[in-house]
């Protein structure tokens, strides 16, 4: 969330913080301003999760990732698909959540985007743990350790 949402839930005012990205949403869209409705989307998928409404959150992170790419933003579409795994991950959908993540480590691997890629790469240690496979997890967390060297 942005930080006027997130002072607005953390204030107990939920309402409100779901007015304001509603409004951000709606003034992206009606500027045509695709990457801000993305960041709209994103913060909406976040809103959605906190309030345990999985398909919505899933709905809103992939509207975001997909207005992220036709923005052109690609280290934001990677985090996204980071996001989206986690989604996937918690509603038990673990062979979905891991293409999500091998996604974002393409994307973030294409644009030498190291940030984005430790993310990936943690997401994708989680994920081999839910399904049992310690030493992918510990792989996944050695490419993790190599890239912040």
């Amino acid at each position: 969330m942005g930080l006027a949402e997130t002072l607005e839930f953390l204030q107990g005012n939920a309402p409100e913080a779901w007015r304001l990205v509603r409004e951000a949403r709606r003034l992206a869209r009606e500027s045509e301003d695709v990457f801000g409705e993305g960041l709209a989307c994103w913060r909406l998928a976040n809103l959605y999760s906190l309030n345990q409404r999985h398909a919505q959150a899933l709905r809103a992170m992939r509207r975001a990732q997909t207005c992220f790419r036709r923005a052109g933003r690609v280290e934001w579409e990677a985090l996204a698909h980071n996001n989206l795994a986690h989604l996937l991950k918690e509603g038990g959908r673990l062979r979905a959540a891991s293409a999500a993540v091998t996604a974002g480590i393409r994307l973030a691997r294409e644009t030498s985007n190291l940030w984005a890629l430790g993310y990936l790469r943690s997401t994708e240690a989680e994920i081999a743990l839910a399904e049992g496979n310690v030493a992918g997890a510990r792989r996944s967390l050695g490419l993790m350790a190599h890239i912040a060297r």
